[in-house]
């Protein structure tokens, strides 16, 4: 029998991250160990290591894992003018992705308040997912893609803390990233300024 597409096993990182997301279901993320990942995993701990080679990187590998479900679900079609319309779609079905694991995250998100080393392992990963949504709303336009991301991903960031309190309509987190997106979009696609090249003045005959 011919193998299928992606089996379980093709894909360790997803593993370990939907089980990270459904032990937060139950436990507090202090009482989360790698070996208890590995067993709801169904993985060796050898593996999870390989991926995770430490607890502070698992927030990351989750992040990771939203990122490319919302790639996954991102609608292409009937896409506004507007870079800002389109980047503000791309986030909310970020959040959308979020809501399918709203008790958990918000669980790790109010976790990592109180856990400075752990936030600041995932800073790479956060401008990745930046990069990642602007990229998928095709608002990757800006003069320095890598200033851009920055400046989306502390975007993000804001509203990621409105959603953890936010209900399940989320207008709160839909008002601050429309919010924030209005004030930072000189900064995300700011427009060349005209360069007013004029001639070198002819040298005077002797």
């Amino acid at each position: 029998m011919p193998k299928s597409r992606a089996t379980p096993k093709a894909d360790p990182e997803a593993r370990i991250a939907e089980a990270a997301l459904g032990l937060l279901e139950t436990q507090a993320w202090s009482a989360i160990t790698l070996a208890a990942i590995a067993r709801s995993a169904r993985l060796p701990l050898s593996d999870v290591l390989s991926v995770v080679p430490s607890k502070s990187a698992l927030p990351g590998v989750v992040l990771r894992r939203l990122a490319k479900e919302t790639a996954r679900r991102h609608k292409a079609e009937a896409r506004s003018t507007d870079p800002r319309e389109r980047l503000f779609d791309a986030a909310m079905t970020f959040f959308d992705v979020q809501e399918l694991h709203g008790a958990a995250l918000r669980k790790l998100y109010r976790a990592l308040q109180v856990d400075p080393p752990t936030l600041l392992a995932m800073r790479n990963d956060i401008v990745r997912l930046a990069g990642e949504l602007l990229a998928l709303a095709e608002t990757d336009t800006g003069l320095s893609p890598p200033v851009q991301a920055a400046i989306f991903a502390g975007i993000l960031i804001r509203a990621v803390s409105v959603w953890r309190d936010d209900d399940a309509e989320m207008g709160k987190t839909m008002a601050q990233l429309d919010a924030d997106l209005r004030r930072a979009q000189r900064l995300l696609w700011p427009k060349p300024k005209n360069v007013d090249i004029r001639k070198a003045p002819k040298p005077k005959k002797r």
